[in-house]
């Protein structure tokens, strides 16, 4: 007997591109959040990954991260080098002004901090402390 029977070629084929629109958008979510981490992570606005959805965006999305240079590799350079560090605002449609980078660690002229004196000689026991008794 020929399998002829057209509703369930329907059901088979709607239920194939459910499950197919499904997986295409799962991966297209994914792609997004991919590219967001990597624009972060270069130092760039991760909203930079919605450009795979614009006509040839990722192609120059791609262009950018690999021969561009990088904020955080500049910033890296930057510290590096010994030279003041400024970070400058990038909202659109203000000026940029600097502001300041205090350095976590000690410049060389600054001295390190002179480590503390233990208050307890040696053989000398240990206060009693209630929280461990």
């Amino acid at each position: 007997m020929p399998y002829n029977d057209s509703s369930s070629l329907t059901a088979f084929l709607a239920a194939y591109f459910l499950v197919l629109s499904v997986i295409v958008i799962a991966s297209i979510v994914f792609n997004i959040i991919v590219y967001w981490r990597i624009c972060s992570k270069a130092g760039y606005s991760g909203a930079m990954s919605l450009l795979i959805f614009v006509p040839f965006g990722a192609l120059i999305m791609m262009c950018i991260l690999a021969f561009g240079d990088w904020p955080v590799l500049r910033e890296l350079n930057q510290l590096r080098s010994g030279g003041p560090v400024v970070q400058f605002n990038q909202f659109q449609g203000q000026t940029p002004f600097p502001q300041p980078v205090q350095s976590p660690y000690p410049q060389p002229n600054q001295p390190y901090a002179q480590p503390q004196q233990n208050p307890y000689q040696p053989g000398q026991s240990y206060p009693n402390n209630p929280r461990y008794q």
